[in-house]
This record gives C-alpha cells, structure tokens and sequence, in this order.
C-alpha cells in the first residue's frame, strides 16, 4: 500500500506530510515533558508550530494535526500529568484556520470545491452509500494489500445511489472498529490509539461529512498505516511476554517479508506513465480511467485513431464524467473531426459543464464548420467562465474575425490583460489576431513583445515557434 507513495512523484507530499507530523507529535511531546518541569518551552513550541506549518505546505490533509497532537496527548500522558498546553491547541487551530483562508485565497478555492468523477449528480445518500462498502476496501489494503490498483473509479469502486446490503455490513464493520478502538482504551492504549489514529487519517478523504476529488487512493493511506503498525507493535509485544523474543520476531518477519517483497515488486509498476496504464489495463480492465488514462498516452503519440477507440471504451463504463466528454471532443478535434467533437461536447454541456475548455472547444470546432455567430456565442461564454483563460480570449478574437468585427477582435485583448491575463499571452495571441486581420507591421511588433517576456519553458518555446509562423505569412513577401 506504500508503493504509490514512495515510488510515484505526487504520492512524495503524503511522505513529507507524515514526517512533519510524528515531528509535531514529538516536539509535542518535549513541550509537554519541559512544561511539567516548570522549565521555559517557547522554543519548542515554535518549532511545533513550523512543523505543523511544514506539514500543511505538504499536503492538504496536514489539516488533521490538531487530532493527532490531542489523541498523542491523552493517549501518552501518564495519569495527573500535565499535558500540552492550551495555547498551543489554539495556536495550532490558528495557523490552521489562517491556512485555509491563505489557501483559498490563492486558487479562489477551486482545491476544495474539487469532486471526484464517482460522485457526480449524486446527492449525501448517494455518496455515504458508495463510500460505505469502500470501508472493506481500506482494511483490505492495509491488512492485506495484494490487489493494488492506482484508480479507484467505476467500475473498480461502484457508484451507487441507495444503500445496499454490503454497504450495511461495511457500515457495522465501521462500527465494530470504533467500539473497539473505545473498548481498548483502558487495557491496551496503544491498539487503541492506532484504530483512532487510522480514522482521523482517513477522514479528510472518506467523503462521509463531504465529497472530496477522490473515491480512495492507495497513497492517502500512507499516514493512516502508522495506526496500523501501532497495533502490530502491541502484539509483538504481547506476544514476546507470553513467549520467547524469537517468536515475536519469527512473526514480524513473517509479516514484513512478504508484504516488503510485494511492495518491491510493484515499484518498476510506477516507472512511466506508460508501463503504469500496461500494467493497469493487465489488472483493472473494468475502471474507466485506466482506459482514458491509455487514451491520453496515444494522444501523446498522435495516434489519433487508437486514442478514440479506448476514450469510448471509457465513455462506456462510465458515461456521467463530462470532463471525458470534453476531453474526447479535445481528442476529435486532434483528428480534425468537428462534427464528432460537437456531439461528446454538446453531451458535455448537457451534464452541467459549462467550464470554459468546453467552451471553447465548442467555439472551435463551430468555427471549423464555418458557424462564426454560433461559436461567437460560445467563445463568450468561455471568457465568463475564465476571463483569464487565454485559450478562450483567443476563441472570442477569432470568432470576431470570422464575422468581419475588426475593431471588436482588436479589443479582446486589452480586455484580457485588464482582468489579469499573463501578458506574454496576450502580446503572443494578438500578434496572432494582427496577423488574421493582415496587419503585418503591427502583428511583428506584438510578436517581438511576446518574445521579449517569454518564459523559458518548453510550452512557451512552442508557443513562439507556432507565432512566428502565423506572423509569417502575413508578411510582405519580395517579388
């Protein structure tokens, strides 16, 4: 179960984001020990706070560290000691909170508004239902993780509507763990907080109090296994005053080697893309994404033709994510095909997707059909949906040009500058409309701008490279 967090470049923030909480949990606790001493403690207690700030520039789900540090606390504390202070539970739900507006602030909150493709048009019964049966899920991963997979979609996790009979046993299996986990507490502390420590981990993404963009992933699992091996510890350790310290360790190894061999032998799983979707395809033919996941590949590799045919393969499994509507009407478009682009993004429109990419697309694919006034239509919507969109500003100067609106394609673009737009963008896409509109000296000029400000990335080189030969052929060629 750790393998996508270890051998996967994203899967590295859930790393990162539990070595900065055990180091909250530890400073915690020398806070703790220091304060019952009567000794000074602002040191540490900064330091607990730059821990806890570290964690949650990791990864979202750091947003827990006030429930592990009170759990350590009360679960470690010896009867009548001092526990950590109150200043620093406050200080701690502060630099949360300011977090979380800072956060917001900076991506207009679209992090936390984001909803796995599962839980589209589904109301809170539909998706406690789907999550219920997920809870076999993560005891299976964590207890006896030889079935991995890097997407838990349809149809791998079933989306359902109503409540089902495996949803109720996961639902009295949830139970049984929590009573236990309370029933523990006074004779075995340390099984105890495990089982705690497994649930507050799991909560940020167990979409019961809110739905979250996935369903479960293996790496969101990662933090959650501590509690695991908490209670693991706690055997051995039974079993090591019942027995001989060989049987104890006879067991552990007889734990960790096999788990440790299957955790090897899927790392090359994650060496590319490419041998990812291999292997995914090989063991999880029945999940949507696999199949959009080849699709992207093919796309890559231009193959057009192969791209399609496994993008319907997805949209057959699982046709309520308008996001691969569009993304298959992106992919027709690639295969200059606009009329069977138009249809996957009218469907796309008809499921609730008014984002400005299928807009655009839209005003695209109608401009390739020479439907200047109904693309027009589109294109504007795209701007309203993201003014900052250069894609979309694009779209609306074009479809200007198609009907002969000169004066109004000239206009979009200070326009787009003025809510924001990046200026390299907009020098580069009006000397683009310069050109559209046979205005070769005016066209070089905003080019030359364009190049003055680029970026150093590959995209931008591109960018350049395609300009500059849409300013070409504008200009004056000698005889």
């Amino acid at each position: 179960v750790h393998v996508e967090a270890v051998a996967n470049l994203v899967g590295r923030a859930e790393l990162m984001a539990a070595v900065w909480l055990f180091t909250a949990i530890l400073l915690a606790r020398a806070v703790r020990r220091r304060y019952a001493s009567g000794r000074a403690t602002g040191t540490l207690e900064a330091a607990l706070l730059g821990a806890v700030a570290a964690a949650l520039l990791s990864k979202e789900h750091a947003a827990i560290a006030l429930g592990l540090l009170l759990l350590d606390d009360v679960a470690t504390r010896p009867k009548a000691a001092a526990g950590l202070p109150w200043r620093d539970y406050a200080a701690v739900a502060a630099l949360i909170a300011v977090w979380f507006l800072i956060r917001g602030q900076i991506d207009a909150g679209q992090s936390f508004k984001a909803v796995a493709p599962t839980f589209f048009h589904l109301d809170t019964l539909g998706r406690v239902s789907t999550m219920l049966p997920v809870v076999f899920v993560v005891v299976r991963l964590l207890v006896w993780p030889f079935d991995l997979s890097p997407d838990y979609h349809p149809l791998v996790v079933e989306r359902l509507e109503r409540p089902t009979l495996l949803g109720l046993a996961g639902l009295l299996l949830l139970l049984a763990l929590v009573a236990l986990a309370f029933r523990a507490w006074r004779r075995n502390r340390a099984v105890s907080a495990g089982l705690f420590l497994v649930g507050i981990a799991w909560l940020p993404t167990a979409n019961f109090l809110f739905p979250t963009g996935i369903v479960i992933a293996e790496r969101a699992l990662y933090l959650a296994s501590a509690g695991l091996a908490l209670g693991l510890a706690a055997a051995a350790d039974a079993i090591q005053r019942r027995r001989r310290d060989g049987v104890a360790t006879l067991v552990a190894v007889l734990i960790v080697l096999p788990l440790g061999l299957r955790a090897r032998s899927q790392i090359p799983v994650w060496k590319s893309n490419r041998d990812l979707v291999v292997r995914a395809l090989a063991t999880h033919p029945e999940s949507y994404r696999v199949h959009e996941a080849a699709a992207r590949v093919f796309r890559r590799l231009g193959q057009n033709d192969a791209a399609l045919r496994e993008y319907r393969i997805a949209l057959e499994l699982f046709p309520l994510d308008h996001h691969l509507l569009t993304e298959i009407g992106g992919a027709a478009l690639d295969a200059r095909d606009p009329g069977l682009a138009i249809g996957f993004l009218r469907r796309a429109e008809q499921q609730g997707d008014s984002s400005s990419l299928t807009q655009h697309s839209l005003a695209y694919a109608l401009l390739e059909l020479d439907s200047a006034e109904a693309a027009l239509g589109h294109a504007r919507r795209a701007v309203a949906s993201g003014p900052r969109d250069a894609a979309a500003a694009r779209m609306l100067a074009a479809s200007f040009v198609a009907l002969g609106q000169r004066d109004s394609a000239l206009a979009v673009w200070p326009a787009f500058g003025g809510r924001g737009g990046r200026r390299f963008e907009r020098w580069l896409y009006q000397a683009a409309t310069y050109s559209a509109l046979g205005i070769a000296d005016s066209a070089t000029m905003a080019f030359d701008s364009a190049r003055a400000i680029a970026p150093t990335d590959s995209t931008a080189r591109r960018q350049l490279r395609e300009a500059r030969a849409i300013v070409d052929r504008t200009l004056p060629h000698p005889p």
